[in-house]
């Protein structure tokens, strides 16, 4: 074994993939595997490399060597999940999931994609529960606030999706669609002042915006009802 040179080459291979040069950081990978076989940081990061890759059987190859190394590895099974979903296998990317969170019950990551797999088969209670507990594990996850209130929209229940949303955007502020959605959302309710403003914040968000506009005429109309 050079455990030096596998680390060396897998933070190589780290820089690659940084900077998006997937092709590069996958070599990088396979030679620090090949000076050490049992470096686990070099599996996960080269099974990443192909998922982005769509590379789904060398995945699936090299998933089923890792767990045989390490069948107790959460994040493995978690991956493993991830390639099932991105193969539309939904219901075996639950059961990883699943596993995965059994192996580390503070997952909370593997519980928002465990919501993001319900949500996609139509497992709409199941999927608010795992989105629930990875927020309480992962209170400052804006991308789960906006899974969260993407089902709370499909259910019809926008109150719900209002909150979801609002959340998101004070979390993280550059989530640009979500203006759109949450001001499209209180437009409904025929609350215009709010709309009005989250619309006005999306244009300064987003001023090269290619439906500018569009939001610029019906923020106009929105401030001629909100002024009666």
């Amino acid at each position: 074994h050079q455990p030096d040179s596998a680390d060396l080459y897998y933070r190589i291979g780290q820089t690659y993939a940084g900077d998006g040069q997937l092709e590069e950081a996958i070599a990088s990978y396979r030679q620090a595997l090949s000076h050490d076989p049992h470096f686990k940081p070099a599996y996960l990061a080269l099974g990443k490399a192909y998922l982005l890759r769509r590379d789904f059987r060398a995945a699936e190859k090299l998933y089923q060597r890792a767990l045989t190394l390490w069948p107790q590895d959460p994040e493995l099974y978690h991956q493993r999940g991830i390639l099932a979903y991105e193969k539309g296998e939904q219901d075996k990317a639950i059961t990883f999931y699943e596993k995965a969170i059994a192996r580390q019950p503070d997952f909370a990551l593997a519980y928002h994609n465990l919501g993001v797999a319900y949500h996609s088969i139509g497992k709409f209670d199941k999927a608010i529960a795992a989105y629930q507990k990875a927020l309480t594990l992962m209170p400052t996850s804006a991308q789960t606030y906006l899974a969260l209130g993407n089902l709370y929209v499909e259910r019809e229940a926008n109150t719900e999706a209002i909150a979801a949303y609002q959340k998101a955007l004070q979390l993280d502020p550059t989530l640009i669609d979500v203006y759109k959605r949450l001001g499209a959302l209180f437009f409904q309710q025929r609350r215009y002042r709010e709309a009005l403003e989250v619309f006005q914040a999306y244009l300064q968000q987003a001023p090269q915006a290619p439906d500018g506009a569009r939001i610029r005429e019906l923020v106009a109309v929105m401030r001629e009802i909100a002024d009666r």
